[in-house]
């Protein structure tokens, strides 16, 4: 019976994709099929008659002897889960031992099937890291981003969407998507989602209510995302907030021509640097999870690309000169892209830190002891002390922009020393090409910051009215 027993698990097992053993009571091996004879490195005639000792090392031998003696004890199946070293490294087992009975149902042997489960756990932890790197691009997106389900409702949004209406995310989960559609759009709410679902995807300006009674003029770019079976799943819609640039151009048709193309042009440049930040941050995020030489090479030439385009509005906007009536919408632009590029620049440096299993510092650590010169961080170049900062709250009208003015341009000053720094020392791909666009805009933007600084002092100095602060708006 026993010999039947063990002919009927070999012929079953024989190509099986788990590992399968038979042993008597005294722990000798009588069947091994051919999946753990390959994991162990053995033939089966070098496995048959020994026991664990024979083969494997003292500790393990005596887990597995253990686990053994409680199947024979409990006469019962048990599960095990555990590590285990093979040549290839550590692998992780979910294992599954039962007694083996004779004609009178004594036990008369221990039966075993192991199944590796190393692979399908690496794929689970790729798969929660991918997730994740989705989670903090959406969070963090430089645009506002909805996902809508194919009847209209808002299933989801980010922090951008919700900065550009003026609401809560619970405010608008879970309502209609028509919503907040402004009535004096050209095109109803209804036949563009129709005509959005003849062409699978649509480029649209819109405008939209705020619950303030403002409107946020937005540009829509949303898609039909398709299940696998090519069957329609879920919309996908982002957001681009123009309030600014139309403000923008709207002023610049009451000034001369001259004045509003230099205006324009600098609206322009600030809206495609805003473009190029979130774009340049999902590619480095993509390559950063790719393993696949071909997606990295495409991943590596938009990256590159994106870089190229960021150098040519930097050109474009030495040629945009703020005047005394436009100040107060610069300097607003000033503050709002400060607030977008560090939050792009925050989620994309905590996914790194994330993928290297670190965390943001404890705040009352020495910094920058790994440029060579270690100091408190109240110390830190650029950093605004409490003080400072007291002073920013209180100020108003163009002494608050000059002085918001002022703090930026040492913190900039002192956040291009340190990424020039990291552009040369650090060793990741990912972080040095962080590193050097932020040197490369950080430069940029103090050339602005001291322009409009100037244009500020020679107004206040004359006593000529500059426009609210960032701090009254």
């Amino acid at each position: 019976m026993f010999a039947a027993t063990q002919e009927v698990m070999l012929t079953y097992f024989a190509h099986a994709g788990v590992e399968v053993f038979m042993k008597d009571l005294e722990g000798r091996y009588l069947l091994v099929n051919d999946n753990f004879q390959h994991a162990w490195g053995r033939s089966g005639d070098d496995l048959i008659g020994r026991t664990d000792f024979d083969v494997i090392d003292p500790e393990t031998a005596a887990r597995y002897q253990a686990e053994d003696r409680r199947v024979v004890e409990t006469n019962a199946a048990v599960e095990i889960e555990g590590h285990d070293l093979r040549e290839d490294g550590e692998h992780l087992f979910r294992v599954v031992k039962f007694p083996i009975h004779d004609a009178e149902g004594a036990v008369v042997g221990i039966g075993g099937v192991a199944t590796d489960m190393t692979e399908t756990l690496r794929s689970r932890d790729a798969l929660a890291l991918s997730e994740e790197q989705f989670r903090l691009a959406f969070l963090h997106a430089s645009e506002g981003i909805a996902i809508v389900s194919l009847d209209n409702v808002v299933v989801q949004v980010n922090d951008r969407l919700c900065e550009i209406l003026g609401i809560t995310r619970e405010d608008v989960v879970g309502t209609r998507a028509g919503a907040f559609d402004h009535p004096d759009n050209s095109l109803s709410f209804t036949d563009w989602a129709r005509r959005l679902q003849r062409n699978d995807h649509s480029v649209i300006d819109r405008m939209l209510s705020r619950p303030d009674g403002s409107i946020a003029y937005t540009r829509l770019s949303t898609a039909i995302v398709r299940g696998p079976d090519g069957e329609p799943s879920h919309y996908v819609t982002m957001i681009t907030d123009e309030t600014e640039r139309h403000e923008l151009e709207r002023r610049a048709r009451q000034a001369e021509k001259l004045e509003a193309v230099g205006q324009l042009a600098g609206g322009i440049a600030h809206d495609i640097n805003n473009l190029l930040g979130g774009i340049l941050g999902y590619a480095e995020l993509v390559r950063a999870a790719q393993t696949d030489p071909a997606v990295i090479e495409q991943c590596e030439q938009v990256i590159a690309a994106s870089v190229r385009a960021a150098d040519y509005t930097t050109r474009l906007l030495t040629f945009a000169r703020p005047t005394e009536h436009a100040t107060e919408l610069v300097t607003r632009n000033f503050a709002r892209e400060v607030i977008i590029f560090q939050r792009y620049e925050l989620g994309l440096m905590d996914a790194y830190l994330g993928r290297m299993d670190a965390e943001r510092g404890d705040p009352d650590r020495e910094v920058m002891g790994w440029m060579g010169t270690p100091m408190p961080l109240a110390d830190m170049p650029g950093l605004a002390g409490p003080e400072e900062m007291d002073a920013l709250r209180d100020a108003r009208g163009v002494d608050a922009d000059i002085l918001f003015l002022e703090l930026m341009i040492e913190h900039h000053r002192g956040g291009v020393h340190m990424a020039e720094d990291a552009a040369v020392r650090a060793t990741a791909p990912e972080v040095r090409r962080l590193a050097d666009y932020q040197a490369r805009t950080q430069r940029a933007e103090i050339e602005e910051y001291e322009r409009a600084l100037a244009r500020l002092r020679s107004a206040r100095d004359a006593g000529e009215p500059a426009g609210a602060s960032p701090a009254e708006n």
